[in-house]
C-alpha cells in the first residue's frame, strides 16, 4: 500500500471513536426529535421553564418551549447579539442542548454562544458552536449543572432566527 492510503487509513481509525463520542449524548436514550424530553425527573419538567429574549424582536417567544414543533418563536431580521434565556426551574445537569428550526430550517444564527448560570446574575460562557440547517447541537465534553440557559446569536444569518424547540440532554 502506498503512503497516502496507509495515512488515510490510520486517520480514519483515529476519527471514528472521536466522532461516536461526539456524537453521544443528544441522540441516545431519552432524546427524541419527535417531542419527548429526557427521562422524566433528569431535566426539570418544561411546564416549570419559563423564556424572555432580549433583543433580536422575538415574536411568540414561548413557543421555543411549549413542546409543539408545529410553533416557533421567530425573531426579526436583525438580531445579532439578541439572547434567549432561559429559568429551568431548578438546577439540572446536562450536556447537550438541541435547537430545531422546525418548519423554517434555515432559520438558525451563524454562530451561537452558550452561558450557563446557577442564580441567573452570573453567567458564564460555555461553548459557541456554528449554527447548522434543521437542527443546532450544542454538545459539551462534560456534563454541567445550571438552572439558567442563555443562547446568544454571536452571528447572525441571514434568514431570521427560529426557534421551534429546545430540548435538553
Amino acid at each position: 500500500m502506498s503512503k497516502v492510503t496507509l495515512h488515510t487509513i490510520r486517520t480514519r481509525w483515529i476519527l471514528l471513536p472521536v466522532t461516536v463520542f461526539l456524537c453521544a449524548g443528544c441522540e441516545m436514550e431519552g432524546f427524541n426529535p419527535n417531542g419527548e424530553r429526557a427521562a422524566p425527573g433528569i431535566i426539570s419538567n418544561q411546564k416549570e421553564w419559563t423564556i424572555v429574549a432580549h433583543g433580536g424582536s422575538f415574536q411568540n417567544i414561548r413557543s421555543a418551549i411549549d413542546g409543539l414543533q408545529s410553533t416557533a418563536a421567530v425573531s426579526g431580521r436583525n438580531y445579532a447579539n439578541a439572547a434567549v434565556t432561559i429559568d429551568l426551574g431548578r438546577s439540572n445537569y446536562f450536556n447537550c442542548i438541541s435547537l430545531l428550526q422546525g418548519d423554517n430550517e434555515d432559520g438558525y444564527p451563524r454562530q451561537v454562544a452558550l452561558s450557563t448560570s446557577l442564580d441567573g446574575k452570573t453567567f458564564t460562557h460555555q461553548r459557541t458552536v456554528y449554527g447548522t440547517r434543521k437542527v443546532t447541537y450544542i454538545l459539551l465534553v462534560q456534563p454541567i449543572r445550571a438552572r439558567y440557559i442563555r443562547l446568544t446569536a454571536v452571528r447572525q444569518n441571514v434568514n431570521p432566527w427560529s426557534l421551534a424547540e429546545i430540548f435538553l440532554q
